[in-house]
């Protein structure tokens, strides 16, 4: 029997974050891509926090052309030194 895509994208994540993990050093980079959005989340899994976040829905990053290139810009800003 087939898998829904719901049960296809669990299966793939299961996978991936058996294999990788963040570190305060080395954080783990999540991004999510709705429609009309782009979310980015820089994890700390050996403490479980989560360091810092952008998204295309803050306000110097609305712009509709390109703001992606932005986004990485305004995380790393975000993250504490180490």
């Amino acid at each position: 029997m087939a898998k829904s895509m719901n049960e296809q994208r669990l299966q793939t994540r299961k996978r991936i974050r058996g294999r990788v993990s963040g570190t305060a050093d080395k954080p783990r980079l999540t991004v999510y891509k709705s429609l009309q959005r782009i979310y980015v989340q820089a994890i700390d899994d050996a403490q479980g926090v989560t360091l810092a976040t952008a998204s295309t829905l803050e306000k110097d990053l609305r712009a509709k052309v390109v703001p992606i290139l932005k986004l990485p810009k305004s995380l790393a800003n975000k993250l504490p030194l180490v």
